[in-house]
Formats: C-alpha cells, sequence, structure tokens
C-alpha cells in the first residue's frame, strides 16, 4: 500500500484557514507544526513544498503578502538543519523550533506591517495550542509504526 501524505498539506490549510475566518486572528499553524515536524522525520516527505507554497499562502489570507512567514520559516529551517546533523533527535527539537518560528514570526510581522504588538496572553495561548497540535501530530509521524507515545 502507497503512502498517500498529499492531501494532509491542503486539508491542514484549510483547517488553518477556517480558525482564522472563526477568531479573527491568525491562531493555528498546523501547517507550520506540519513541516516543522517533516523536517525532523526520519522518513522525508516528498511534499514539502506542497506545504511550503501553502505557508506562503496563508500568510497572503493573513495578512496581504505572500510569503511574509519565510522571513521567519527560512532561517528557523536552516537552524533545524542544523541541529538535527548535529545533535540526536529529541522531542523537544521540533517544539523549540516551532516557538521560534512563532516569535519570529509575531516580531518581524509586526514590525514590518507596523501592527501593535499581540498581548502576551494571545502569545502564551498562540504558543499552547501550537505545542498541543505539534505533540499530537508527532505521536503520528514519529511513531515508527508503534501504538502509542512509547519511545
Amino acid at each position: 500500500m502507497k503512502n498517500h501524505t498529499y492531501f494532509i498539506p491542503p486539508l491542514l490549510f484549510i483547517i488553518d484557514y477556517n480558525t482564522n475566518i472563526l477568531i479573527n486572528k491568525p491562531l493555528l499553524f498546523t501547517l507550520l507544526c506540519w513541516y516543522l515536524l517533516n523536517l525532523y522525520a526520519p522518513k522525508k516527505s516528498a511534499h514539502l513544498s506542497i506545504t511550503i507554497l501553502l505557508l506562503g499562502l496563508s500568510s497572503f489570507i493573513y495578512h496581504g503578502f505572500f510569503g511574509l512567514i519565510y522571513l521567519s520559516v527560512i532561517p528557523v529551517t536552516f537552524l533545524c538543519l542544523l541541529c538535527k546533523s548535529w545533535l540526536t533527535y529529541t522531542r523537544a527539537l521540533p517544539i523549540l523550533s516551532l516557538l521560534l518560528t512563532l516569535l519570529l514570526n509575531n516580531l518581524i510581522i509586526t514590525h514590518l506591517l507596523r501592527l501593535p504588538l499581540p498581548l502576551k496572553n494571545y502569545t502564551i495561548w498562540q504558543f499552547f495550542v501550537n505545542i498541543v497540535v505539534l505533540s499530537v501530530m508527532s505521536l503520528k509521524i514519529h511513531g515508527d509504526g508503534r501504538l502509542g507515545n512509547r519511545l
């Protein structure tokens, strides 16, 4: 049976878009979580290019500029690749990468678009929600066919 993961990035894009419509703020970044987990995954997904394009499209929908999120994703991607080659994998690496990406994203976008800084509560809530999403996704990606969250 073939691995059909090509439908997951568009599905995650739809989830991100719908939560943006409901909350009127970009809170849930499931596509970003999927991208970061696939950077650290032992088996590479061939659909990272689709994920990167959809990340750019989502930043166009959120802020009106295509690829604005790339200003925070590209440096973290290089950092992830360096960490992957120098360090052994732990479950904390994708979480730290996610937190760094979200922090850079909030700071860069608010500075470039001259928006007011987001409230501390919103930023903490954004970190918490995306860490939970990343943790749930990591059970599937890094499970290696095992049931549950056994290491």
